[in-house]
């Protein structure tokens, strides 16, 4: 019984030595801070991200056909309804059941459960992939994205 009960201890003092919390950087992706400083890249993220900037404003990441996150490039208060988020900055949030619909004034625009439009820009889709956002192009090896050709005005396209 007393080894039992080291034993929880042991668990339970191990479990709070190696607390995290969850940030995303700039470009979308995830990274894991512990609290002895030290951080690393979510292992878990095994799909391609995107990172969409659109006028120098909106940030938009992309992962498998759907926003997973969105920003304004000055920064500005996060707000809130429920689990989603409704704005930041100065930049407004609109939902369709969990679809984002609006980002600002860049409308959102769905085939199924994927985005098929963002503001004038049309996607296309290889499987789960997207492989073309207006006039970029996204090439991929397994999982992940290996180059990104093209360029748009008013338009930046990233990812890994």
């Amino acid at each position: 019984m007393q080894k039992i009960f080291y034993t929880i201890c042991l668990l339970l003092i191990t479990s709070f030595a190696y607390t995290q919390t969850t940030a995303i950087t700039q470009d979308g992706r995830k990274v894991l801070l512990y609290d002895n400083n030290t951080w690393k890249y979510e292992e878990s993220m095994h799909f391609a991200t995107l990172t969409l900037i659109l006028k120098n404003e909106v940030i938009i990441i992309l992962q498998k056909g759907r926003v997973i996150s969105f920003g304004n490039i000055k920064g500005g208060a996060v707000s809130y309804y429920g689990n989603k988020v409704t704005q930041v900055g100065n930049i407004h949030a609109n939902y369709y059941g969990d679809n984002v619909t609006q980002i600002g004034t860049y409308q959102i625009s769905y085939y199924g459960n994927k985005i098929s439009q963002i503001w004038n820009l049309s996607l296309s889709y290889y499987g789960e992939k997207i492989t073309g956002l207006g006039n970029y192009s996204i090439g991929y090896y397994g999982d992940k994205i290996t180059s990104i050709s093209g360029s748009m005005q008013d338009c930046t396209l990233s990812g890994f």
